[in-house]
């Protein structure tokens, strides 16, 4: 029964595909899931009209491993359409290669061989598009790297395991707590959250660069410091030495301090990126004087970023509301005693942001005009995710 729907759900797309009378762009994303590499293939036929073609377990990262799981997706979906129309496989697979007129991923070298070995494939000179909702991974890679560095000026030791600076391995370690038997407590966690009347979801899985999540993690733990505090000191009954290391880096003032900028981060620059780009009604073009007024008024906030001390507006010049947000009302009320550091973690944070605008969305920011890009494929969504 499984096979069947499988081959009506294929028919089906590829009726989509083949009646779609604008650009079709083809993107990729792939994930490591209990260390197997799982690959998704999408086909976007409009601003929010995403189809996923196939999800796969492939054997590693390399170009020619996404290229042959693409070819070969196309191929088998070909191959089952013609047979349902009676028409010869190479027609259809043909005609279908034909529609595809751009591909769309992130900024990683590998994805840039693909496209280039996509283009000799189908014999076709395939626009390459990047998605604009990873940079934030590149923000949270360069945001570890340069507080590990302020750690290095400012003689700051963690008590945490972990090689990305204090405040970054205070974040993982209380997702441990949180998630992980064994080392944390998740049991004791739970229990705390129910306590408190707070969801079980509060305290999202701490998975690395991904997105947003750093900064998110950030926020909460600076919202929740008290009950978190509370936990470790009366109610915690395993976790052994993680236990007394969480609290040593939770009573560090200049640690915190950096837990406090990274959530300021989040709330005026990574969550404000994440709520205007993480949506299909808005192109590659509608994103260029966004993403302009975001760079200028990371310009102003690393000139001056006290600012960011109690700020009130995002990188986008929209104001905040403290009043519809707990976490922005504890980042206002946040006294930490080391302000020094505080202002040295928003600068080298900003920086950070800045310092990935400028490499990966340069094209935004100095351009004045366009490239001369097609504007139909432009208006494709801005990032692969839709189909997810």
């Amino acid at each position: 029964m499984a096979y069947e729907l499988g081959v009506i759900t294929t028919i089906q797309l590829m009726e989509r595909i083949l009646g779609q009378n604008g650009p079709i762009c083809l993107s990729w994303d792939a994930t490591t899931v209990d260390g197997a590499h799982i690959n998704e293939i999408h086909l976007t036929l409009n601003r929010s009209d995403c189809l996923t073609l196939d999800v796969r377990h492939i054997p590693g990262g390399k170009a020619s491993d996404y290229v042959s799981h693409i070819v070969s997706s196309l191929t088998e979906a070909a191959d089952t359409y013609s047979r349902y129309v009676g028409k010869p496989q190479q027609e259809i697979f043909h005609l279908l290669k034909t529609k595809i007129s751009c591909t769309l991923s992130d900024r990683a070298a590998v994805n840039a061989c693909v496209t280039r070995q996509l283009r000799d494939e189908f014999d076709s000179t395939l626009l390459q598009l990047n998605c604009n909702i990873h940079p934030l991974d590149s923000v949270a890679r360069r945001a570890k790297q340069n507080l590990v560095k302020l750690d290095t000026r400012w003689e700051i030791k963690g008590s945490c395991f972990g090689s990305d600076g204090s405040a970054t391995n205070l974040i993982n370690a209380v997702s441990v707590l949180r998630f992980k038997d064994g080392s944390g407590d998740p049991a004791g966690f739970k229990d705390m959250l129910r306590r408190h009347n707070l969801p079980m979801g509060t305290f999202v899985r701490y998975v690395g660069n991904r997105m947003h999540v750093l900064f998110h993690l950030a926020g909460v733990i600076v919202l929740h410091y008290n009950k978190v505090m509370d936990f470790l000191q009366t109610r915690c009954t395993s976790g052994g030495l993680l236990r007394s290391r969480l609290l040593n880096d939770l009573k560090n003032d200049k640690i915190i301090a950096q837990v406090w900028a990274l959530a300021v981060i989040g709330k005026v620059f990574t969550g404000p990126w994440m709520t205007k780009f993480y949506s299909s009604e808005m192109s590659n073009l509608d994103m260029r004087p966004l993403v302009k007024r975001c760079e200028q008024q990371l310009q102003l906030w690393l000139a001056e970023p006290d600012l960011l001390m109690t700020p009130t507006m995002n990188a986008f010049g929209e104001p905040l509301s403290p009043a519809d947000d707990s976490v922005l009302t504890e980042i206002l009320c946040f006294i930490s005693g080391e302000d020094a550091v505080q202002m040295e973690a928003l600068r080298v944070l900003i920086q950070a942001c800045m310092d990935v605008l400028n490499s990966q969305l340069g094209i935004f920011i100095k351009d004045p005009e366009p490239s001369p890009i097609c504007h139909s494929e432009c208006s494709l969504c801005p990032h692969p995710q839709h189909g997810v």
